[in-house]
């Protein structure tokens, strides 16, 4: 049951629902129960189940089936979403260098995101800028989580 506090429903909701997972109640690729079962044990309104199986989604921790509404354990749990993180930091680091020299007035000699092996470029159709802003912010989400982002300084460790 949730209770009356500072943290929302819906934290205390995706709380409780990943203590379940990390205790085997639910195990990994195994269908959840349905939102409406889990708004009446936790005495919630289906929104707030709904975002706390967003908040699970993002983790790592559960995945949507994609022909229905139901839910699975997720086989890549949170360790999945470290390692696309780091990529995504190192790819990062690229855009960055690049982007210095660019703004020193340097032809850009570095090798591009796609001759390091990160795939196919930096996020097409969004601004370098807006793409840095964005990844400088995981740091924040990974310290949140508890984990750790592999940077320091700046740089991928």
């Amino acid at each position: 049951m949730v209770t009356v506090s500072r943290v929302p429903a819906y934290l205390q909701v995706a709380a409780a629902i990943r203590r379940r997972i990390n205790l085997g109640e639910f195990e990994v690729g195994s269908k959840l129960p349905t939102q409406e079962s889990f708004a009446r044990r936790y005495r919630v309104s289906g929104t707030v189940v709904r975002s706390a199986m967003d908040v699970l989604t993002e983790e790592g921790r559960v995945r949507p089936d994609a022909h229905s509404t139901a839910l699975y354990v997720s086989e890549e749990g949170p360790e999945a979403a470290q390692a696309e993180l780091a990529q995504a930091l190192r790819r990062l680091d690229v855009v960055e260098e690049q982007l210095a020299q660019l703004l020193n007035g340097a032809s850009s000699t570095a090798p591009t995101v796609q001759e390091r092996g990160f795939g196919g470029g930096a996020w097409p159709g969004r601004s370098v800028l807006r793409g840095v802003s964005v990844l400088r912010g995981a740091d924040n989400v990974l310290a949140r989580l508890g984990l750790r982002s592999g940077r320091t300084h700046g740089r991928a460790a």
